[in-house]
């Protein structure tokens, strides 16, 4: 979304309307969607994850640019969270007396990624009969997004997603999805995210394999 301010040098305040504190405004105010206005029962997530405004310090810029990230398991949960951060935004806008309304535009959308579980059952069976069922486990539903389901949804075909795991083994201690070394670990997307190499990489592309093989009976 872009927030519309008035530019001006640093030094003449009184001549702008600072879109970087605008911008901060409602960065803060958000932060309340999902605590104050969803249900606790929801699975919800809201996170401004990119902010922009201006290239130098003595130079009060004409907008700023907020990027944030919306998940849900239910629509009607994800309407009322556009709905709310709508109302927020343009609230503070016209609160700091911006020039022009709020542009909010959608970049992108996944539906929610639902495995078929007949599917799953086939291909993790599969995989299980060489890896073994003690190296396979369920961590429950997640809030990660992925575009596979598309790809299922519109071709009407049954989903098999699942997940690779690739830390140091050594590094946990219980071996389920409560232990508290998963909070220490670096996850995807952190810079310091470094999956062990070997067997990673074996046993994924063997997984691939098995689960193909099992699907296209005519390739193995």
């Amino acid at each position: 979304m872009r927030l519309s301010g008035v530019g001006a040098h640093g030094s003449l305040r009184e001549a702008t309307v600072y879109p970087v504190v605008l911008a901060a405004a409602p960065v803060l105010r958000l932060q309340t969607v999902i605590s104050r206005e969803i249900p606790s029962t929801a699975t919800a997530v809201l996170t401004v994850g990119s902010i922009h405004a201006g290239d130098a310090a003595n130079v009060i810029p004409g907008s700023a640019e907020l990027q944030l990230n919306i998940r849900s398991y239910d629509e009607a949960v994800r309407r009322r969270i556009l709905d709310s951060v709508e109302r927020i935004v343009r609230g503070e806008a016209a609160a700091a007396g911006a020039p022009q309304e709020p542009a909010i535009t959608e970049i992108e959308r996944f539906p929610v990624v639902t495995n078929d579980a007949r599917a799953l059952r086939r291909t993790f069976d599969a995989i299980a009969s060489w890896l073994g069922e003690d190296n396979i486990l369920d961590p429950g539903a997640g809030a990660g997004s992925e575009d596979v389901g598309i790809f299922a949804t519109s071709s009407g075909a049954a989903l098999s997603y699942w997940l690779l795991g690739g830390a140091d083994p050594s590094l946990f201690g219980t071996g389920d999805t409560s232990d508290p070394a998963l909070l220490r670990i670096p996850s995807n997307h952190s810079p310091h995210y470094a999956p062990v190499i070997d067997p990673t990489l074996g046993i994924g592309v063997r997984c691939l394999v098995t689960a193909a093989g099992e699907w296209l009976p005519s390739h193995r």
